[in-house]
């Protein structure tokens, strides 16, 4: 009896910590187009959040990733 007291224990420690390690990433990405160099060629680019490259974008598996745009970020074709 105690070795599966002891099983289920184990069992149910093991499935919260799954779901603790769990998380909801959010980031807020702002596209631009600006004018960079960075192979010393003048010319036009997409910045994010103004710098380039990019900021990081850190995730772990199975983490939820959420990103968001500002209100008045519009795509073109």
């Amino acid at each position: 009896m105690h070795a599966s007291a002891a099983a289920l224990l184990l069992a149910w420690t093991l499935g919260v910590s799954l779901l603790a390690d769990a998380a909801c990433v959010r980031k807020t990405l702002t596209l631009t187009w600006e004018p960079g160099a960075p192979n010393g060629q003048h010319r036009h680019m997409i910045f994010t959040n103004g710098q380039f490259p990019g900021p990081d974008l850190i995730f772990d598996e199975g983490d939820d990733a959420e990103v968001c745009k500002p209100p008045a970020f519009r795509f073109y074709n």
